[in-house]
């Protein structure tokens, strides 16, 4: 019998070609997960199809035990067939001298839990399927797969949980947004099982050859091992929830525990986790926004929305897949969010993805993915301080915006996210503007431009580059937008995954004050990613924590000079050094360094930030900067921070700022009332430009917390009489006022 048949040859130079063009494409080029995963499902089906063919003559012979044929038959074709991987391993590790790799430990666990476990699978099911068929064997093997693919297909469809495990690749992890992929007891436990479905086949395949008659004890015996491993299977199946293989939504919802219902919505929460005290103040908000979105979808739904609110993102992980991104529940006509503080910031996106399937009876979602994204950044209209027509604008400017023919497909996950979603939305929100929002319904399914606009998607496009010409823009807005969109997308980032887990390790030391702890993460991290400025800002905070004036000084100088550097970036950095000047008493140099941290206008939180320290340096005495200087850099519990406020307050009276600091205490502790006695004090005192336009704001927000409606709608109308507001910024302030005369009807 010839041990190796032609097969494997052909198998081999697959297996090794599909591996040289994954060493190409960035994420798939280091022994990690994408990589383990396609491997894994090619040698499963290349061990089946050898398998099928190399073992044909042992099953011709007549043995004494059927066991022992189907053992050296099994054995035989594993040790050919795991030969296979030996090629792609070399390569992938011969490729780490050009690519270097992150974890190789990590790497090395993957390709035995996803490659090695899929070729165990792929031979005791070819050996099965062989048996069982002498012809199409391979078929049958293959369609068995297809069908099994097609469960799981369904299962991400029509229920919350968006991961998968199968035998084939091992597992799908959920969202790309996602980026942390690491092994878990899950995939153990989810390998496991195709180990356990492999011994059921191997046990199969022995029944088979034997060919039992089912009547005495003596044949009944020979059914007790794939009884037993059957048993096995039926329990992990019927607990599949609880064990995290597969939740259903009935599970998710009743481990949540929580349950609201209003009008619209049927909301499901953590019972006993913050998000139980709030849920009336979260239901409005839902609320809100479903009014919002039906009138500018000008739709009129009959049922119920399920919002499931998650306030941990490692239990909404372990539960339905997706950590921090948020998403719509296809099928289930839900969302699945995150607590956020109030307003939401992401509700809105979401519940329009919701409201959309309202277009289509069959199709609840569209094809395009830039019209599915774009149409939810079209009505939710919040990308910050520009609006997405504006950041559009400054990506093509900066020659960064991705082309509105390539985001319309899987394109739109290759280029970074905030770049596809930005262009999509503006897109999107141009179509409606000027064809209004029932072509729009029409073309969403499917995006056939040609039959809904009578027009191509070329000619739409040059329309909307001819509007977005118009745009005008600042030097500050092309600063800002090159900060924000000059990012690489995960399939463009070197040890994504990595970074991720270390980032979440580095920076969860840093909340618990582990700052040495943190900042050998940090280390790690920046060893991995060294030509990303970003990565030395963890140092540089720890350090600072620390008390480390001289390396952290080194470290903001790096990230200031650093040709990758942002201004927000920079403007942290010179922050940093300010305060480090400030706390040595030497004012003229925190004063001149916080004034060129004010100069970039890098953000609001920045300038506000800098507006604030440079006033209170600007103060006569030295014990009243001294209590600032506690307040503005040191940052007290908020205890100690209103007596220190208050100390100052009772010996400088008509000091604007104290008031502003004072009444923005009071509001983070959700003072409302009293907060606003200080904000309105503050309002009748000199405060700086940014401080004023933020003082405003929080008066009104005040207002809206405690039904003070008229209030709070003219103070946000003092804003937009301010000159100069940038298109975002009026843009929320509307909302609010909006919001205000929503909750007062």
């Amino acid at each position: 019998m010839k041990t190796v048949n032609s097969y494997y040859w052909v198998w081999l130079a697959i297996m090794a070609t599909a591996t040289l063009i994954m060493s190409m494409i960035p994420l798939f080029n280091l022994l990690a997960f994408e990589f383990c995963a396609v491997l894994a499902f090619v040698v499963s089906i290349a061990s089946a199809h050898i398998t099928i063919n190399t073992t044909q003559e042992y099953f011709t012979k007549v043995a004494n035990s059927p066991f022992r044929t189907i053992r050296d038959a099994f054995w035989l074709s594993l040790t050919i067939n795991l030969t296979l991987l030996i090629l792609p391993f070399l390569i992938i590790i011969l490729n780490a001298f050009r690519v270097p790799n992150c974890n190789f430990i990590e790497g090395f666990l993957l390709f035995l839990l996803l490659p090695v476990i899929s070729c165990i699978y792929g031979t005791s099911a070819g050996t099965c399927f062989r048996l069982l068929l002498k012809r199409h064997a391979f078929l049958a093997y293959l369609s068995y797969n297809f069908v099994t693919l097609l469960l799981l297909l369904h299962n991400i469809a029509f229920d919350p949980p968006v991961f998968g495990f199968h035998s084939t690749f091992g597992y799908f992890p959920g969202p790309i947004y996602d980026r942390q992929i690491s092994i878990t007891s899950t995939l153990l436990l989810a390998r496991g099982t195709t180990l356990l479905i492999s011994a059921i086949f191997f046990q199969l395949s022995i029944l088979i050859h034997q060919k039992p008659r089912i009547h005495g004890l003596s044949s009944l015996v020979n059914f007790i091992p794939l009884t037993i491993l059957v048993l096995g299977f039926s329990l992990i199946w019927l607990y599949k929830s609880e064990l995290g293989l597969r939740p259903t939504r009935s599970f998710i919802e009743k481990k949540l525990g929580g349950f609201y219902q209003t009008r619209n919505f049927l909301l499901f929460f953590e019972k006993g986790s913050i998000v139980e005290d709030k849920i009336k103040e979260i239901a409005v908000d839902h609320e809100f926004r479903y009014a919002q979105l039906i009138k500018y979808f000008q739709i009129n739904p009959d049922r119920k929305v399920r919002s499931y609110i998650y306030t941990s993102p490692k239990r909404k992980k372990r539960l339905m897949g997706a950590k921090y991104t948020s998403l719509q529940d296809v099928m289930g006509y839900g969302l699945h969010i995150n607590f956020e503080d109030f307003p939401h910031p992401v509700l809105k996106h979401e519940l329009a993805h919701v409201l959309t399937s309202e277009w289509h009876s069959f199709l609840p979602i569209s094809l395009k993915l830039g019209l599915h994204e774009g149409i939810a950044v079209a009505a939710e209209w919040d990308s910050g301080d520009l609006d997405p027509h504006q950041w559009t604008r400054a990506m093509h400017d900066l020659n960064i915006a991705p082309s509105i023919q390539r985001i319309m497909g899987l394109g739109f996950w290759i280029q970074s996210g905030p770049s596809s979603y930005t262009v999509a939305g503006s897109f999107v929100r141009f179509l409606v503007d000027t064809y209004g929002i029932e072509k729009f319904k029409h073309v969403f399914p499917t995006g056939n431009f040609k039959k809904i606009y009578n027009k191509s998607l070329a000619t739409l496009d040059r329309e909307w580059q001819a509007f977005l010409d118009q745009v005008v823009l600042t030097d500050r807005d092309l600063r800002i937008a090159e900060y924000r969109f000059k990012r690489p997308s995960i399939f463009q980032e070197h040890c994504a995954h990595e970074v991720a887990d270390l980032s979440e390790q580095a920076w969860s030391a840093y909340g618990r004050s582990n700052w040495h702890t943190a900042i050998d993460f940090f280390n790690q991290i920046h060893e991995l990613d060294s030509s990303n400025p970003k990565n030395l800002r963890g140092l540089m905070l720890s350090n600072y924590q620390l008390g480390l004036r001289n390396e952290t000084i080194k470290i903001a100088q790096q990230i200031i000079n650093h040709p990758k550097s942002n201004i927000h970036l920079v403007a942290e950095a010179r922050n940093i050094i300010g305060n480090l000047h400030w706390q040595n008493e030497e004012l003229d140099e925190a004063a001149s360094t916080f004034q060129d941290a004010l100069s970039l206008h890098a953000s609001d939180s920045i300038d506000r930030s800098m507006q604030a320290k440079l006033a209170a340096l600007a103060t006569e005495s030295k014990t009243h900067r001294d209590r600032l200087k506690l307040v503005l850099i040191n940052r007290p519990s908020s205890r100690l921070r209103m007596v220190l406020l208050n100390e100052v307050m009772q010996e400088l009276p008509d000091f604007g700022l104290i008031h502003y600091l004072i009444g923005r205490q009071l509001y983070l502790d959700q003072q409302f009332s009293k907060s606003n006695q200080y904000l309105l004090q503050a309002k009748s005192l000199e405060l700086p430009d940014n401080l004023t336009i933020e003082n405003l704001r929080l008066i009104g927000v005040n207002g809206y917390h405690t039904d003070k409606y008229k209030l709070a709608t003219d103070h946000f109308n003092e804003i937009l009489k301010i000159d100069n507001l940038p298109r975002g910024k009026i843009n929320r302030v509307k909302e609010w006022i909006e919001r205000c005369q929503w909750n007062f009807q």
